[in-house]
């Protein structure tokens, strides 16, 4: 028997995506945690909306690019966006 993976995204990945959305091509983790934190209403370990930005990416919901970041210019940041399958999930 196979097993099927879920078509209907959880209430979690869905204000994952939507922050994403929301937050435009040049999101990042903190800023994604903070909304989605917001949004549901409940405090949220920072490294479950990482793992959760890195799934979605890896499934082709969203792209990832690493850059400098746009605060300190010397850390470098993995900025995500939506694409059309992740706008679609929403």
């Amino acid at each position: 028997m196979s097993i099927q993976r879920r078509r209907t995204p959880s209430e979690f990945q869905k204000a994952v995506l939507q922050a994403v959305a929301d937050l435009g091509a040049n999101a990042y983790g903190l800023q994604v945690w903070q909304l989605v934190t917001l949004r549901l209403g409940r405090e949220l370990p920072m490294a479950q909306v990482y793992l959760a930005l890195h799934r979605q990416a890896k499934r082709g919901f969203l792209t990832k690019t690493e850059t400098r970041s746009p605060i300190t210019r010397t850390r470098r940041v993995v900025l995500f966006a939506l694409t059309d399958d992740g706008r679609a999930m929403l």
